[in-house]
Order: C-alpha cells, then structure tokens, then sequence
C-alpha cells in the first residue's frame, strides 16, 4: 500500500477552519479583557473623584459642593476660585453678570482636591487632549465636559436667581409640591443628611445630549457631562429604556453612560463604586434621597412639581 507523506485537500480545509475558530475566540476574549481592563481603570478615577468630593466636605463643616451657582450665588459667597497659575476663574473677581461663568460649575472646585490630576477626569478622552495648559482658553470646556457627571440637581443642588422677584439666590428643588399636595425639600446639601449613601448614585459616566435622540444610545466616543440626570426630573421625562433596556433620550438632558461594557460607572458617598446596568439608574431612587412611594406611584416613578414657574 502506498504510504501517504502529504494532507489532502479536506484535511487543509479543515484545519484552517479550526484555526479560524481558534483565533476568533481568542479575540473576543482579548477584547473582553481590554474592555474589563478599561472599565476597571474607570472606576478606580471616579473613586479618586469621589474622595476629593469627601474631602471637600470635610473642609466644608460637612456641606456637599454644590453642582452649579450663577454669579449672584457666588458674589454672595465671596469665595473665588483660581487656576492653578492662580489667576482668578470668571466671574471673579467682579462677578460680571456678562462674564464667561467658568467657576459656577462643580468641576473647578473639587480639582484642587485632585492635585490637578487631568486624567483623572479627563481620562475619557484621547491621551493628548487631556492635559490642560491654557486654563483661560480651555476653562470651559474643562467645566463642562469631565468624564462623570454630578447627581447635582439632588446633591450640593443648583443656586441661582430662579425667582426674579427674590433678592437673594434660591437652591431648586428645595420647596416642591409632590403628588400628594405635600411641600418637601429634596435637595441635600450636607452629608450628615443623606439617608441612603449606600443607594444614592453622587457621580456617574454620563454624557449631554442636546436634543431628542431616536437611536438608542450605544457610544463610547460621546463626551463626558459636568451633569447627570435621573430618568423623570420635575415631572419632566428626560430618557427612558427601549425594549431590550438601551437609553434612549427624550429631550435635552445629561444622561448616564456605559462606557466600554453596557454598565455606568457610578460612586456612592459611602465611598464604594459599582457599574450599574441603564435599568437600575431608570429608578428614581438612585438619584432622590428621599424617593418614595406616593399613592399608586411606586418609589421607582417618584416625582415632584418644580418650585419655579
């Protein structure tokens, strides 16, 4: 009988088609573990953001950093902040109602407890956009645009001259009318008050969008938000999930987002951080700390009246 020293045809096929197979699965797991590996990095830098949070409270007789004050709350305060070249972030220091309102958002006051560490909240973006070097140019787009947004409707809340006819600026949200003709404050502004630091979502990956989206939001390339709102925010709807649990935005809002898996980095003020699914952040509990039920409506749809016309 003739000895065979060479594959056939059949058998080449074969083989190469195993390897095929084998290469495939090999990187979808290389994949998996990039995506783990970039998600793990996440929520190591929103912790770091979480204990400059802390920090700041502690230097604060324990009140939360608010997440946003227009000019009047902050001429009122008297507490400019500065860059780290020390110049002055606007509105300081003449608190020009017609000036660039760079310090009015959370961002520049918890970077000093940052030691300016850019990726920390830059992260999110490309290695060589991270840096900051020209604060005067790139003041704003620091402000607005960090890779977590702050639950800040609901924590450290949003100060400005809502009402006109008020001297003085107002904290939103602090005297709303609930579905059972019931006023209550449910904005936190020190730590001492929160009920639920273990549930209360404080930072989030998040991401602005300006108008409606019909798409459901699947992304990673998006950019961060200095905001992050909850499913129903007023009464108004903001986002809500389709079918198979993907966002989907229903107007203007500041929206969590999965970045590299389909979970939302988040950071509790207890100090742990957790990925948490598009479903768990649609409950209105993890951004209300005092979310419940009211009559037929469940915690999970909890709302309010706002307190501006």
């Amino acid at each position: 009988m003739r000895k065979r020293d060479a594959f056939t045809l059949v058998e080449l096929l074969v083989v190469m088609a195993i390897i095929a197979i084998l290469t495939g699965l090999m990187l979808v797991g290389l994949r998996a573990a990039y995506r783990t590996s970039l998600k793990t990095d996440e929520l190591s830098r929103i912790r770091q953001l979480g204990n400059a949070w802390l920090m700041y409270s502690q230097n604060h007789q324990g009140k939360i950093v608010p997440g946003w004050m227009d000019h009047a709350a902050q001429e009122r305060e008297n507490s400019p902040q500065v860059y780290p070249d020390l110049t002055e972030i606007p509105p300081a220091p003449n608190w020009d109602p017609s000036s660039e309102n760079v310090a009015g958002y959370w961002t520049w006051k918890l970077l000093p407890y940052l030691d300016y560490s850019w990726p920390i909240i830059r992260g999110h973006l490309p290695e060589d956009q991270q840096t900051v070097e020209n604060f005067q140019e790139n003041g704003m787009d620091v402000a607005l645009s960090p890779g977590f947004g702050y639950n800040g409707w609901y924590l450290g809340g949003q100060w400005a001259k809502w009402d006109p006819h008020v001297d003085r600026p107002q904290l939103r949200f602090s005297s709303v009318q609930l579905e059972d003709g019931a006023m209550d404050n449910l904005v936190i502004t020190s730590i001492a008050s929160l009920q639920r630091p273990t549930e209360v979502v404080a930072f989030c990956s998040s991401f602005h969008a300006p108008e409606a989206m019909a798409e459901p939001i699947t992304s990673n390339r998006l950019r961060g938000s200095w905001l992050v709102e909850p499913r129903i925010l007023a009464g108004e709807h903001m986002w809500e999930l389709d079918k198979i649990g993907d966002l989907v935005v229903l107007q203007e809002t500041h929206a969590p987002l999965g970045r590299f898996t389909s979970e939302a980095a988040c950071w509790f003020p207890d100090g742990h951080t957790e990925g948490l699914s598009n479903e768990a952040l649609a409950d209105q509990r993890r951004w209300i700390d005092d979310a419940r039920r009211i009559g037929d409506t469940q915690a999970w749809d909890f709302t309010h009246a706002d307190d501006v016309d």
